[in-house]
């Protein structure tokens, strides 16, 4: 026997999306990983040693991924995902394998790869996360249902590939801004780690012992939470600070920035005043300090941890985003 098929990954395509209502084509893919979500129960009775019964009890599938193209998603599912409802052939949330060629690169478009197309379900934002001078990462999932026709995911094997979504967006840490009043905001600096995680709990459900769930709902969103790590080892004494008791914020005075990198210059990252970086606003919360001092091993450097946990102000959502923001 020879190997003869090898495959990799490739963007994905979401139609429609939120926004403009046609496909995006989604680029920037860093990982993708699909999952049948089978559960086969077997057991073994009246003191047999060996099982003599087995069943399908359910079938779940979906998709994890994850992508550099930050903005360009969210512009495309929001903060709270998206409702993946499609009609037509081809559309929804369609995923690829994107087929090598023995003694060359990759097969040319047209009826050589495989994809894997869901028609519905929950296209979900779980969590943004960026170290010191690294590239930030949006990981997503696919929560995926049967729509009375289709099975939740269906694979072609000699499927065409869209032309490839677009790699021109990288986002860094930016600056990180947190208090509740002119006078008492602090500005964070020296930020090693950030992570905005979305906090949406979600499910897929069904009924009438069905294998398929047919039923996608977002739960609740019961903690939106930024986290981050800072050496400046002064904050809980710092002036406007954040003691122990914690430091309240709102919409009006705790901005986030993810700063964008420029694309093939030497300036490193696009001006301030570009609207093209990332702003996360937090509405409401408490930002606290939960690791005071960590100063690892011999001659390491410490690190303070701080958690922003955000609840609903009344009137808006926790999280306010802008993918087309000045860093001001």
């Amino acid at each position: 026997m020879s190997l003869s098929r090898l495959h990799t990954l490739y963007g994905i395509k979401i139609e429609p999306d939120s926004i403009s209502g046609s496909a995006v084509m989604l680029g920037g893919i860093r990982r993708q990983s699909l999952q049948a979500g089978i559960n086969v129960q077997q057991e073994t009775v009246s003191g047999s040693v060996y099982a003599q019964w087995q069943s399908v009890y359910s079938t779940s599938p979906g998709m994890g991924f994850s992508t550099v193209s930050i903005a360009r998603a969210l512009g495309c599912i929001g903060t709270t995902g998206l409702a993946i409802t499609a009609a037509a052939a081809g559309t929804g949330v369609t995923a690829y394998g994107y087929k090598k060629s023995e003694g060359g690169t990759r097969m040319a478009l047209a009826s050589n790869h495989i994809s894997y197309n869901f028609k519905e379900g929950l296209l979900l934002p779980r969590r943004i996360s960026v170290s010191h001078q690294g590239d930030a990462t949006l990981d997503i999932d696919m929560l995926a249902t049967y729509d009375g026709t289709n099975a939740p995911v269906v694979q072609t094997n000699a499927a065409t590939a869209p032309t490839n979504g677009v790699d021109d967006e990288r986002f860094t840490i930016g600056a990180v801004k947190l208090g509740t009043g002119s006078g008492d905001q602090i500005v964070i600096t020296q930020i090693q780690n950030l992570e905005i995680d979305f906090g949406i709990s979600a499910s897929v459900n069904g009924s009438d012992s069905d294998i398929f769930p047919t039923f996608a709902v977002i739960d609740e969103i019961p903690r939106p939470t930024i986290r981050f790590t800072t050496n400046d080892m002064t904050l809980l004494s710092l002036t406007n600070g954040l003691p122990l008791q914690g430091k309240d914020i709102d919409l009006s005075h705790c901005i986030i920035y993810l700063r964008k990198r420029a694309r093939v210059t030497a300036s490193g990252y696009v001006a301030d005043a570009t609207e093209e970086h990332i702003s996360l606003i937090p509405t409401a919360g408490c930002a606290y300090i939960t690791d005071l001092g960590d100063y690892g091993s011999s001659s390491g450097n410490g690190t303070c941890s701080v958690e922003i946990p955000l609840i609903w102000d009344g009137t808006n959502a926790p999280l306010a985003l802008d993918t087309t923001a000045a860093i001001a």
